[in-house]
């Protein structure tokens, strides 16, 4: 278990610095703030939000790991062929849109909208790091729809990095504004 809490950590820590690189060139911020996004925009409610999110995929990613290192999951470290790293990333993107389009389906549903995923749709004119504010469990629900082909198809650590990799980017870009 403590593992993965050290490997947690250093995820969550690694994710501010980078992203307090990526606030100095958006926004061309001279300064390093613990918040890597401009706060100034989002009330108090959705800080904490944020900061319960990475609470809990700080926990999630510590629950994941353990069920790694237990054998639950089919991550691997045996080398592939490459060429089956392409269509192991292509697998796992279909999987994940399956899951997510269903979800946020489920999400934009009177109740869990008005409750849980309307904090993510509080602004008409979305930046990138919008991406990252919403409510903890709306998050955990799509961290859930990224890693659920772990449990039923091989897939190598790289591999699984490079699709986290993507669909990070693609969430990013999603709300960036641009077409």
């Amino acid at each position: 278990m403590i593992y993965g809490v050290i490997f947690s950590i250093i995820g969550i820590v690694s994710f501010i610095h980078s992203n307090n690189k990526i606030l100095k060139l958006y926004y061309n911020s001279t300064e390093t703030k613990f918040w890597i996004v401009p706060t100034k925009k989002y009330s108090e409610l959705q800080k904490r939000h944020y900061l319960l999110t990475l609470l809990t995929i700080g926990i999630f990613n510590t629950v994941m790991f353990e069920l790694y290192m237990k054998g639950y999951t089919q991550l691997h470290l045996i080398h592939k062929k490459l060429i089956y790293f392409p269509i192991d990333i292509l697998i796992l993107l279909i999987t994940n849109n399956f899951l997510y389009y269903y979800y946020h389906r489920l999400a934009h549903t009177k109740y869990i909208y008005k409750y849980i995923h309307s904090y993510h749709h509080a602004f008409s004119a979305p930046e990138p790091f919008d991406s990252l504010i919403g409510h903890p469990i709306d998050h955990l629900c799509g961290a859930v729809c990224q890693i659920v082909s772990l449990f039923f198809y091989p897939t190598h650590l790289i591999t699984f990095l490079i699709y986290l990799s993507i669909t990070n980017m693609i969430g990013i870009w999603d709300h960036s504004g641009l077409n």
